[in-house]
């Protein structure tokens, strides 16, 4: 275990690498109001003590500690942010329901950028944003396809699918996040229908391909109104 003399000989260190390598941008820092002062900005830069605290070595209750010196001394205003707590727990169950971290800010009742913040120091990266997206949307598919078996009293086929008034939006959808039918068939543990001399397209570019008496009903209507094929998904 390192000792605290050894320790804080290491966090010195660290603290002078960080002032020489700002040097050229915020002037070098020579005294203690120099440095409370350079403190400040990599706190107005980074937006949280903790992360101050990673880049000059010192503890988060330590850099609050001396923006609060220098506050006292006149330097620079310092106002600790007060943001409702939210765990990781939360922001990953809460994005993958709402898929908007505007609308995630809004809700919690802070800044979007302080929301960013709070994915940085949970090492919530971009291609895990993305696994969440997808969970989510997934889940909604599962919803809306459980609720349209349960006011028909059956499983839906494609072309059953097709025909329902909200279907063709969620087939659409249901390809997109899973391939095909058979692969969202495959996952929910829902049977094949009985397959029938028309079948419904299986894929958004058998969707795209489908012609005059082999389109389904509903794309035949599109296709009459001159509206597009695809339908967006969101």
């Amino acid at each position: 275990m390192m000792k605290s003399g050894k320790r804080s000989s290491a966090c010195r260190k660290v603290w002078d690498d960080v002032f020489d390598e700002r040097g050229a941008r915020w002037s070098r820092p020579t005294t203690a109001s120099a440095r409370l002062e350079t403190l400040h900005g990599l706190y107005e830069q980074l937006g949280s003590l903790g992360a101050v605290g990673r880049q000059v070595g010192l503890t988060r209750e330590r850099v609050r500690q001396l923006l609060v010196k220098g506050a006292e001394r006149g330097l620079f205003a310092y106002t600790p942010r007060r943001y409702p707590y939210v765990s990781k727990e939360q922001i990953i169950a809460g994005y993958t329901e709402i898929q908007s971290l505007g609308r995630m800010a809004r809700l919690y009742r802070m800044p979007e950028n302080h929301l960013k913040k709070l994915l940085a120091e949970y090492s919530i990266t971009e291609p895990q944003l993305a696994r969440y997206r997808m969970e989510g949307r997934r889940a909604r598919c599962r919803a809306e396809y459980l609720q349209m078996v349960e006011q028909t009293g059956r499983h839906l086929s494609s072309g059953d699918l097709h025909r329902h008034p909200a279907g063709l939006a969620l087939y659409a959808r249901i390809i997109r996040c899973w391939g095909s039918i058979h692969t969202f068939r495959r996952a929910l543990k829902i049977p094949s229908p009985p397959r029938s001399d028309r079948r419904a397209p299986d894929t958004l570019r058998e969707m795209r391909n489908v012609r005059g008496a082999d389109m389904p009903p509903a794309l035949q209507q599109r296709r009459v109104e001159g509206r597009p094929l695809e339908v967006a998904v969101g």
